[in-house]
């Protein structure tokens, strides 16, 4: 006859288990998602390169693929290249390209160039609401409240439902 000590100690290891499973099986679930990610990504990668075609839109595709795999160099290196390509007349499109290479240099920890890029997506496109927000994090990362404020209400003019910068004013 069991007695409910040993009753107990079933129950608790079959908990155990059930538990152990469960992350087993979670981190399962992450690992293969992220190869299939990688995979994806390697894909692309391959056909982009693949492509004899070096227009404009490759170029920045080849760069937002190494940007994704952390290649900020390579990346870089695409980006200006496609500058080179690009039409100068399409302003939304270099404002995005120049955003584009100040996130980048954001990512490589280079602020100084980050802002020149920013600054320089804004001059092409003052209402670049996404280069603003870019803008807004870099001045917070630096802790430079006063510029912070300053970009929170030039987001605020183009767009007020930011609902995350309205309380700054």
């Amino acid at each position: 006859m069991s007695t409910n000590l040993e009753i107990m100690e079933l129950v608790l290891a079959k908990i155990y288990l059930v538990f152990v499973f469960g992350i087993l099986l979670t981190l399962s679930a992450f690992l293969i998602s992220w190869i299939q990610l990688r995979q994806n990504l390697e894909k692309r990668l391959f056909f982009i390169q693949k492509i004899q075609d070096n227009s404009y839109i490759n170029k920045f595709k080849l760069g937002q693929l190494y940007l994704r795999k952390n290649l900020y160099k390579k990346a870089i290196e695409e980006f200006r290249n496609c500058f080179n390509l690009w039409d100068k007349n399409d302003r939304l499109g270099m404002s995005s390209l120049f955003n584009t290479i100040g996130y980048t240099y954001f990512l490589l920890s280079e602020f100084e160039l980050a802002i020149y890029y920013y600054t320089i997506a804004l001059e092409i496109a003052p209402d670049n609401i996404i280069c603003l927000e870019n803008l807004f994090y870099l001045y917070k990362v630096q802790n430079n409240i006063e510029k912070v404020n300053l970009v929170s209400r030039r987001i605020l003019e183009f767009d007020t439902k930011h609902s995350k910068f309205s309380e700054i004013k």
